[in-house]
């Protein structure tokens, strides 16, 4: 008798729960795939460090990308946003990139992605991190790249969110070792 009763009441317990919020919402899929790759993953000090960044839409519409974070890494006035992470050995973060304000964006830096569609961008790591006053020492790193979807008007199809690339290793070593 009691399990007739548990399996009866185990429907509206469950339903109850759910109700209150004690499952997670489910998270919609990402509609937009970065990857970052390096040229290689050893590096003497002051070698040029090529990253290539790839963005696929991967959604079943068409999306706007804002393409000058495609081209190099940008930190965000305001917002505290980079769109590139440094870390090395000591998990210290290197900010490193152009400041610009988040509302400087125009309607010719938009690019329309269709659906499978990709873009890839290659840029000098070493140039953006001298634009900020800074290079790599002798250390291991880990690279992450971010974009950050906008709107502003006038353009269509856009995508406003966060997405993040895969992580990649680099080491940067002393000149002739």
């Amino acid at each position: 008798m009691r399990t007739i009763i548990i399996l009866l009441l185990l429907p509206v317990l469950l339903l109850m729960s759910h109700a209150r919020g004690a499952w997670p919402e489910p998270v919609p899929p990402q509609p937009l795939l970065l990857t970052i790759t390096s040229d290689r993953q050893v590096y003497e000090e002051g070698d040029r460090i090529t990253i290539t960044l790839t963005i696929k839409n991967v959604s079943a519409g068409k999306i706007a990308v804002f393409t000058r974070y495609l081209k190099g890494p940008h930190y965000l006035l305001g917002r505290g946003d980079g769109v590139c992470d440094i870390i090395n050995s000591k998990d210290v973060r290197i900010h490193c990139g152009l400041k610009m304000e988040p509302t400087a964006a125009a309607i010719d830096e938009f690019l329309v992605l269709a659906p499978g569609e990709a873009r890839t961008y290659s840029f000098n790591l070493n140039k953006f991190l001298e634009m900020a006053y800074k290079k790599l020492t002798p250390d291991k790193y880990r690279i992450t790249y971010y974009y950050h979807g906008m709107a502003i008007p006038g353009v269509q199809y856009p995508w406003t969110g966060k997405i993040t690339s895969n992580t990649i290793p680099i080491e940067v070593v002393k000149k002739g070792y």
